[in-house]
């Protein structure tokens, strides 16, 4: 499973790759069937934009990567970087977390939404003030 990084390049002459070949994958619980369906049909808007025009160039297709990012992959480097941030978490601030937040706002925070989860954090911190700093962390 790909959850290591997105491929900034998702095609080249006569080629565009979604889903798992696009490494298009949640990174913070592995999931892409839903993601891979988006990619698919943004690709296939494309691909028929370039049937039309006769023209299969890298530099035709790669308009699917600047959809792609604008629709959907931005939002997939953030929860990137969310997940290199609670992979250095250490044990402390693994278990103060663990006991702030619930399942709910597990899925702010798997959504990538930096707003709604920094909110959260916040209401947290009155009971939780040690999530400063891990909140700190994932805001940068």
């Amino acid at each position: 499973m790909p959850v290591g990084g997105f491929l900034e390049e998702m095609t080249a002459d006569n080629l565009l790759v979604c889903g798992d070949a696009a490494h298009q994958v949640n990174p913070i619980h592995g999931g892409g069937i839903g993601i891979a369906m988006e990619a698919a049909s943004m690709a296939a808007d494309v691909a028929l934009k370039a049937l039309a025009k006769k023209d299969f160039s890298r530099e035709f297709l790669k308009q699917y990567n600047s959809i792609w990012y604008g629709k959907r992959g931005n939002k997939l480097k953030k929860l990137l970087k969310q997940r290199h941030m609670m992979e250095e978490l250490t044990d402390e601030n693994f278990e103060v977390l663990a006991n702030a937040i619930s399942g709910p706002d597990i899925m702010i925070m798997t959504e990538g939404d930096l707003v709604g989860s920094a909110k959260m954090f916040t209401k947290k911190l009155v009971r939780h003030p040690k999530l400063l700093k891990i909140m700190l962390k994932y805001l940068r």
